[in-house]
Order: structure tokens, then sequence, then C-alpha cells
């Protein structure tokens, strides 16, 4: 006896099979077919003397991946995805990265570290006005190719001519007066300690013509800049949550990997 199945939507195929003759025991089959699938003969467990056949066949064209893996990939892959949404967290807000452009359309930069504790001390500071001392605070202080991995950060309260009240925020090596340093003038006495983790609070009090740039000696220096703007935001830091999504995406792709290139 011999039976043709013919498979629904694809390409001309099917499945030709016979029982052997002499030996009821045994099912003998051949594939003629273009399609991938997998075939498996045997006995029913459940219904003793019946043959069975057991057929995975895709329901459309063989188009190199199996139909059964693309569901388990969407899913890893929509998981993958929700996870890399909510491990997105806020900025680190006790960094701020300040960004300032001289008269003369030059950009300086450096990232304050708002954690560093006030040391000031009258005893090794005497008869200066300062009155914050924040050691090691400023990173990658930078100017016209000049980079300063650690500076300092000293505040000090002051006034306007007309009296209003004002921080001084001098950023540079202490007691250096050849390195490249900052003098940042703020309409904010409140910023003089402990130093502020709010971007806003110094962009909106920044005063600018009175801020000034002093360059890296040597050359010679013969100037000042004057600072015209000035910019400050939060520096967003990895989380582990996005540790975890790098792995689960990298994951994903060794599996597409030997899914397709096996």
């Amino acid at each position: 006896m011999t039976v043709i199945l013919p498979i629904a939507n694809s390409r001309p195929s099917g499945l030709r099979w016979a029982a052997c003759p002499g030996n009821h025991d045994r099912l003998c089959a051949s594939i003629r077919t273009t399609e991938k699938c997998r075939v498996r003969l045997g006995r029913a467990a459940r219904l003793p003397g019946k043959l069975s056949l057991d057929l995975m066949l895709p329901t459309e064209d063989y188009t190199g991946r199996p139909e059964k893996l693309e569901d388990p990939l969407m899913r890893f892959l929509t998981v993958s995805l929700i996870t890399a949404v909510f491990s997105l967290t806020p900025a680190n807000a006790s960094l701020l990265q300040f960004s300032a452009i001289t008269n003369t359309g030059e950009i300086t930069s450096f990232t304050l570290d708002t954690t560093v504790p006030n040391t000031y001390d009258p005893i090794p500071y005497p008869n200066l006005p300062i009155r914050g001392v924040y050691l090691n605070a400023a990173y990658h202080l930078s100017f016209e190719g000049t980079d300063i991995p650690l500076s300092d950060v000293t505040t000090t309260p002051g006034e306007t001519g007309d009296g209003r009240p004002l921080t001084e925020m001098q950023v540079g090596p202490l007691f250096n007066n050849e390195s490249l340093s900052l003098d940042l003038i703020f309409l904010d006495p409140t910023l003089v300690t402990p130093l502020s983790s709010d971007p806003f609070a110094y962009e909106r009090s920044f005063e600018p013509i009175q801020s000034v740039l002093f360059p890296q000696i040597p050359p010679p220096r013969t100037h000042v800049d004057s600072l015209l703007t000035l910019s400050v935001s939060e520096v967003p830091e990895p989380s582990f949550g996005s540790v975890i999504t790098m792995i689960a995406l990298c994951s994903l792709a060794m599996r597409m990997y030997r899914v397709h290139f096996r």
C-alpha cells in the first residue's frame, strides 16, 4: 500500500511511505520533498499494533530558517528590548559637565564631582577669603590641547559693584599660577559650600564677561579670555541594568549566529 501526503502552501512535493512486505514491525519511508522537515516513524505508545507517523513541516516555503525557532527568538528579542528600556537610569547627578565658550570661540570644559567634601581650614589657608576647598574635584580641565586630569576647586563669597552677593569659583591646580585655570562668577551665594549638584543653579546664575580663563604657561601668558556662555549638564553613568541588557543582547546575537550559520 502506498500513500501520498501533499504539503499545503508549498512547492510541488510529497511524502511516500509503505509497509515493508514480510516485516510488519518496520516501516519503510522515502521522502521526496523540497521542504526542510523531520520525520519520525514508529509504533504509537498508547495504540499497540498501530503505526504512527510524526511530521514536523513548515507551513510556508522554506526560506533558510526553521519556523519553529522564530517565535522563541521574537520573545527573546522583545524581553531584551523591554529590559533595555527599563534599565535606562537617570544621569548620575553627582557629576556635572561644564562647557564654556570664550570670546575667541574656543571651548573649555571640565567635569565637576559634587560629592567631594569641603576641606577648608583657616589654619593652612590664613588670610585668604576662600571658604570652600575641594581637592581633586575637577576632572579633565581642557582648553586648546591642554588637558589636566585632576584639578582643584575653590569657592569664595563676594559682592558685585552694586552690592549683589556672588560666588567666585576657581578651577585649576591649587596655588599654581602658571597652570590653565578658570575663574567663574555666579550670582548665587549658596554655591560657596557645599558644591551644588543642580546644573541649572550654575547656568542661571552664571555671569558672562566677568568670568575668565587663564591660559597655560608656557607659552607666556599675554592675555586672559572672557567666557561668554556656560552650559552645565549631568553626566550619565552605565547602570547595572544596562550591563545585564548588553549581556542579553550579546546572547541573542550568538544564538541567532548559531541558528543561521551552524
